[in-house]
This record gives C-alpha cells, structure tokens and sequence, in this order.
C-alpha cells in the first residue's frame, strides 16, 4: 500500500508550464497530494516595492520599473479575482499533468497561514514558488525563509524548497 504525502506549495502567481513539467518529474511517480496557496492579494509593503524596483533596474527594464514606482492602482476586489484565476489555473494545470491538486486562497501575507495548514494537513513537505526577490532574499525576509523560522520556532521540521518560478534556479 502506497503511502500518499502531502505537499503544501505556496506561489505567488500561476505556475508557468516549466514548474509543472518540474513538479511533475519530481513527483510524478509518487502519490503525493499537492495542496496549493495563492495569496488573496500580494503584499505591497516598502520591501516588497522596492524588492521590484532593483529587480526592473537588474534587468534594464525601465517600462516595468515606471509602473513599479507609480504603484499598482487596482482595487482589492480586482486583486482578489486576479488571485482566484493564478490559484485555479495551478490546480488545473497540475491536475492536467497527472497530479493530484487541490488549493485555496491564503492572507496577502501569508506565512502564518501556510505554517498552520501544514500542521492541519500533515504536510510532507513545503514548496515555494516566486520570481526573484533579490533584496527580500539578501534581507532574509522572502516566504520561504520566513515560514522555515516559524517552524523552527514550532520546533517543527518540514522539508522546505523555494525556487525561482520558470527557472531552475533554487534559492537557498
């Protein structure tokens, strides 16, 4: 009898084709239920700002960081709506692999929320899945970090992967 784990995976946008083919060869060949948690809205602090402004100026794009420092000038509502379709198009998009896939919407900050439905769930393991945050990741304040100090704090250990959404890149 085949033992199904849990896997919690938390994104902040829908998955792009290349992260399901990436779960999907990772997972594909286990029973393993994936849980997934979009963000009702996304968190628009002044780290997470700014965090958007040095990645436009990495990558020299200067249209993106004009409509980054004028800020985003939808309602919550639109926002809300925005988040149901990144969380329906993951599910549909992982159960099209094979996967099994279920999901909810999570708080626009999320970590709290995402470490008590890994204690609800039993998760097995912890997903994380955004662009690149550079000055998040640098300052140690990116999701992935903050929920694996919450499960220490917990004195819980689950197995925790954040990567970089459409790439192969793994952060560490």
């Amino acid at each position: 009898m085949a033992v199904v784990s849990t896997i919690l995976l938390l994104t902040e946008n829908a998955l792009l084709p290349h992260d399901v083919e990436r779960l999907k060869s990772l997972y594909g060949d286990s029973d393993s239920t994936f849980h997934v948690c979009v963000p009702a809205r996304t968190d628009e602090g002044a780290l997470a700002q700014a965090d958007e402004i040095i990645d436009d100026v990495s990558r020299t794009e200067f249209t993106q960081l004009r409509d980054d420092v004028e800020g985003d000038d939808r309602t919550p509502v639109e926002l809300t709506q925005r988040a149901k379709r990144h969380l329906a198009s993951s599910v549909a998009d992982l159960t099209a692999a094979g996967l099994t896939a279920d999901g909810e919407l999570v708080p626009e900050s999320p970590v709290e929320r995402v470490v008590a439905i890994a204690a609800e769930r039993q998760a097995d393991e912890i997903i994380v899945v955004t662009s690149q945050h550079w000055l998040e990741e640098v300052l140690r304040r990116d999701w992935a970090t903050r929920i694996h100090r919450q499960l220490k704090h917990e004195h819980r250990e689950v197995p925790l992967l954040h990567f970089i959404a459409g790439t192969d890149t793994v952060v560490s």
